[in-house]
């Protein structure tokens, strides 16, 4: 099966090799995991800070303050998993799955020379995330560390994960 999916991929990208597919599969979701701690880290620390700003102005539903009560660690964990009780925070984890996708593309990609694929995948999630990043730096800071933290990895996982191009 995977064999099949690799020859479709190949006629599509052009030929590479990857040494080890087990081996590959678990660098693409150990640097998934890495990535994601680091940018729930980034965003819990921007949701402390922005709560705090905002302590004053909006009371939730319960007639507390935004995050009042909770600790840094809560509101990590809540972001780091994907879902909880703030709907702000919750992405049900599909940006876990969307960095596995991609540090499972990006290697096959680079090492064929697609590198247009990768900077149309990268220019499509800007445009579609360009209007609330007027408002706020924060996420577009944090995505652009989170796109450089992947390509960086993709870089890695060509070495550690044994592609190559034939």
């Amino acid at each position: 099966m995977i064999l099949d999916i690799t020859s479709s991929v190949q006629k599509v990208v052009g030929t590479f090799h990857i040494e080890n597919v087990s081996l590959y599969w678990i660098w693409a979701f150990v640097f998934a995991i890495i990535v994601r701690l680091i940018i729930s880290f980034m965003k819990t620390v921007e949701e402390r800070y922005e709560s705090k700003r905002r302590r004053s102005l909006i009371m939730n539903y319960y007639g507390q303050y935004p995050n009042e009560g909770v600790c840094f660690g809560q509101v990590f964990w809540m972001i780091l998993r994907g879902w909880g009780e703030n709907p702000a925070l919750t992405d049900f984890g599909y940006l876990f799955i969307l960095g596995v996708i991609e540090l499972l593309s990006y290697p096959i990609l680079m090492i064929t020379h697609q590198f247009a694929f990768i900077g149309a995948w990268i220019g499509f999630k800007t445009v579609a995330h360009w209007g609330p990043w007027k408002e706020k730096r924060y996420p577009l800071n944090r995505f652009l560390i989170g796109n450089a933290l992947i390509l960086l990895l993709s870089l890695c996982i060509i070495h550690l994960g044994g592609v190559s191009d034939p």
